[in-house]
């Protein structure tokens, strides 16, 4: 939900929008704007999206480690985060109007400069979905390849909850991917697979827990 608010006035009379921000390390989120339709001819998109800029620069020059009364928490305080964007939605035109602008590559999850980003939307049917880094950039996320998914099945847990009624002396169970899955459909087992290929590399901190209501 966010957790700021920033009050847009007309002439201090009229509440005509508001911005809903987080404060997050190294960047200012901007997590959505509300405002009255009838005053949409002001772009207030943008003109909020520069003041939170502002906002950034702000709080940077007042309590980074460079100030006069620096914070930890503003340390490295340069970046405003949009949100996701979507070429082809019209509502989010005005976020690829600011320079210098990156979006995540989706598979690579590299930062790709917005005009090399536009470019390959703009390259494929829809403009819905691209890669946009190079091809032969990996991704730094990715499961080294020398680890198979037995070897993995160690590092994932799952955990069957206490059912109501079950008296709370009595633990939860975890175990290991490798031994619990004996007790899934195989189904299930090729979805926890491909939750683990999503998940990457954090699955190797070993702190990954599946938890399960019912085996029924």
């Amino acid at each position: 939900m966010g957790s700021y608010h920033q009050q847009y006035w007309l002439d201090g009379r009229e509440l005509i929008a508001v911005g809903v921000i987080d404060i997050l390390p190294q960047c200012l989120s901007s997590v959505y704007l509300i405002y009255d339709p009838n005053y949409a001819f002001l772009n207030l998109g943008t003109y909020s999206a520069l003041r939170e800029i502002a906002f950034v620069r702000q709080l940077a020059a007042q309590f980074g480690l460079d100030s006069s009364t620096p914070d930890p928490q503003y340390a490295d305080f340069n970046f405003y985060y949009m949100g996701y964007f979507i070429r082809s939605c019209r509502k989010m035109c005005y976020k690829a109007h600011f320079r210098p602008s990156w979006l995540a590559c989706p598979e690579s999850y590299a930062w790709v400069p917005i005009d090399q980003c536009l470019a390959a939307l703009d390259a494929v049917p829809g403009r819905k979905y691209a890669r946009f880094s190079a091809s032969d950039v990996p991704d730094p996320n990715a499961i080294p390849s020398h680890l198979s998914m037995v070897e993995l099945e160690q590092r994932v847990f799952c955990q069957l909850l206490k059912r109501k009624g079950t008296p709370s002396a009595f633990p939860s169970q975890v175990f290991p991917l490798a031994q619990f899955k004996r007790l899934l459909r195989p189904q299930a087992v090729e979805t926890l697979h491909e939750c683990i290929r999503l998940l990457g590399s954090r699955v190797l901190l070993g702190n990954i827990r599946f938890a399960f209501r019912s085996l029924a």
